[in-house]
């Protein structure tokens, strides 16, 4: 995978196409021989056909062994190369004539230049470091091909391990053992006889096994490979040529972003007579700047050399006339070999193979520190009120959007009169990087515009014009195009590179913030709300990313399009302002008071009303009444009361 993009992990073929397959079995057809012959420049009148596909030691490389009839007088074997990061097909430089009919199987050895080994069941050829060295490996100290030794017994099974180690095994049973770098073989001692059936099993630690297969069922014994390797090469007096070999490249794997460096070293000790030296071979060197340092010493007749070698970057995309393109030609996979100058059938292999990915490691990211003092809290709410006169495209009415609690996370509490200025900061997994003080830029996602920054162009030190999302915008006003795209790295310019053009309007707000700057964000002062940011690196040289949108609390998920596959770090920051007391609404104030007093007045007159009757019905009793007729006031009293 690289930075995110991945390979394929199968390869499948017929005599005429080759097809790559990846995850979720999805298989992509990605030539024909009909395509190879018009990709390469072969003849029209030419035959190709193939024959074996193999995974290079080179990551993204894919080799296919290709027979041509007509290219010469007899059938040849080419070698032709496929890599999934360039999308590019190589003719590699390598021939070999070819049988009238059939083909070679073929495996790449661990090494920075391209190594294969190739067979059938009658010979075995070798191809070493872009093939600078190449051929049929007699047995030792003879003129003769292992099928030849053997009274011509087929090759059954070749083994070859991680450090270069290879067994031939033969039909009858007869071993054979052959080394990297060597040019021809020895014969191991016979452990089971001709008539047993067997096989050799390599498992993933290296450990080598003779399986043998019966009627009574499988059994497997341990084959000491390394002791019988060191006494057959004791008897036949080969000694390895150094005396010891040593370096510090302890990763499979190195992963160098932008600005960043690794450096290795290595130490070998040998006779004085014997000239060795620590070899660096290197794969794709065009990648990283190298800086090498060696060291010599002598004593008692033995030699030490040190050797340290430092790869890094010196690239100034700033200056890139095309960013995109440089970019693409400044990252990929190098790698990286370290061994002796020469080396031997005794020796244990100490030789190391490490790949320098140039590009954004895969777990990198960059997440929102919350500041000293501020609450991040998670509330319940899935939904919240925009207002809609302060919307990029401004309407009468407020708007209600969707609040994703997963993908914002949790609202920072920020006080509305307080400056408020993001801190990002870089990591690796769980593994805290650094503080990114590269400049940068944000918008909110929602559309609002009741935001602002407190620094004017003058005010950072601007010697022109900075960008902003306005005149970008404008610029942009008749394409179809996401804001992710409108500014970034790509056609980023800084204000302070001194320019002949007018000063223009030095007043207006400056739209980058930084780590160690002052430019901060600044509030809506007349109501509270919720704003929801996405950011994105603006400096070219901080790291190999295209987008980069922060997450507070979730790591990145790396994802990747056809074109580019970079640092696509991903996140979002969401900030809730508190503290104003909002002016109550006129208009509903007006309604609400008319309405009480509306009421008042009507409680009043109904009031008015009943007391009046009440009034009006005493007026006619007499204040001296007879016996009879005070009874009969006293019951038209309480009936009234009753009334009442």
């Amino acid at each position: 995978m690289k930075s995110g993009r991945k390979l394929s992990t199968t390869a499948i073929w017929t005599s005429t196409d080759v097809h790559l397959g990846y995850g979720d079995n999805v298989f992509i057809r990605i030539t024909d021989t009909s395509k190879l012959q018009k990709i390469l420049g072969f003849p029209e009148d030419v035959s190709l056909s193939l024959g074996t596909v193999s995974y290079d030691s080179c990551p993204a490389e894919i080799a296919l062994l290709v027979a041509c009839i007509g290219c010469s007088s007899s059938r040849m074997f080419y070698v032709v190369t496929y890599n999934e990061d360039r999308y590019i097909w190589v003719l590699r430089n390598f021939f070999l004539s070819a049988p009238s009919k059939g083909f070679m199987k073929m495996e790449f050895m661990y090494s920075a230049l391209p190594s294969m080994l190739l067979w059938n069941k009658t010979s075995m050829y070798y191809s070493y470091r872009n093939n600078t060295a190449y051929g049929f490996p007699p047995v030792h100290e003879t003129n003769v091909t292992p099928a030849e030794y053997t009274n011509g017994s087929s090759i059954h099974q070749i083994v070859i391990d991680y450090s270069g180690n290879i067994v031939i095994k033969m039909q009858n049973n007869i071993m054979f053992f052959f080394k990297f770098d060597l040019i021809d073989v020895i014969l191991l001692p016979r452990w089971e006889n001709e008539s047993k059936n067997t096989v050799l099993y390599l498992n993933p630690s290296g450990n080598l096994y003779i399986v043998v297969i019966n009627s009574s069922g499988i059994h497997r014994q341990n084959y000491p490979l390394k002791m019988e390797v060191h006494g057959t090469s004791y008897s036949l007096f080969d000694e390895c040529p150094y005396l010891a070999f040593h370096h510090n490249i302890d990763l499979n794997v190195y992963y160098l972003d932008k600005g960043d460096e690794v450096t290795f070293w290595a130490q070998i000790l040998f006779q004085e007579n014997l000239g060795l030296f620590v070899d660096v071979r290197i794969h794709r060197p065009e990648l990283l700047e190298q800086a090498t340092h060696v060291e010599y010493e002598i004593a008692h007749e033995i030699c030490t050399k040190n050797q340290t070698i430092t790869f890094y970057q010196n690239v100034d995309y700033s200056e890139s006339l095309d960013y995109m393109k440089t970019v693409h030609e400044t990252t990929g996979v190098m790698t990286v070999e370290v061994r002796p100058s020469m080396t031997g059938r005794a020796c244990s292999t100490v030789r190391k193979l490490s790949y320098l990915f140039v590009g954004c490691p895969p777990s990198r990211h960059i997440v929102i520190q919350k500041p000293p003092g501020i609450t991040c809290i998670k509330h319940n709410f899935t939904s919240y009120k925009l207002p809609g006169n302060f919307l990029w495209h401004s309407s009468p009415k407020d708007t209600v959007t969707d609040y994703d609690w997963d993908k914002y996370g949790c609202l920072m509490e920020v006080y509305y009169r307080d400056p408020f200025r993001p801190e990002i900061a870089l990591y690796d997994g769980n593994t805290f990087v650094k503080m990114v003080e590269a400049n940068y830029i944000l918008w909110e996602i929602k559309g609002r515009t009741d935001f602002g920054y407190n620094s004017s162009m003058g005010d950072v030190g601007c010697s022109r014009e900075a960008q902003n999302w306005f005149s970008l915008l404008e610029n942009h006003k008749n394409q179809e195009i996401e804001l992710d795209d409108i500014w970034g790295p790509q056609n980023y310019n800084s204000c302070f590179e001194f320019s002949h053009k007018n000063l223009q309007d030095l007043s207006q707000q400056y739209h980058i913030l930084n780590h160690s700057g002052s430019n901060s964000l600044i509030w809506n002062t007349e109501q509270s709300g919720i704003y929801v940011f996405k950011v994105k690196i603006l400096d070219p040289n901080f790291s190999l990313a295209i987008v980069a949108e922060m997450h507070l609390t979730l790591p990145c998920t790396n994802e990747c399009t056809e074109q580019n596959c970079f640092c696509d770090l991903k996140t979002f920051f969401a900030v809730h302002t508190y503290g104003i007391v909002e002016s109550p609404d006129i208009a509903k104030t007006i309604m609400f008071s008319i309405f009480v007093l509306s009421l008042f007045l009507g409680i009043l007159v109904l009031s008015y009303f009943k007391y009046a009757r009440i009034f009006q019905t005493l007026r006619y009793i007499d204040p001296l009444p007879s016996p009879g007729l005070q009874n009969h006031t006293k019951e038209s009293s309480q009936g009234l009361k009753k009334d009442q």
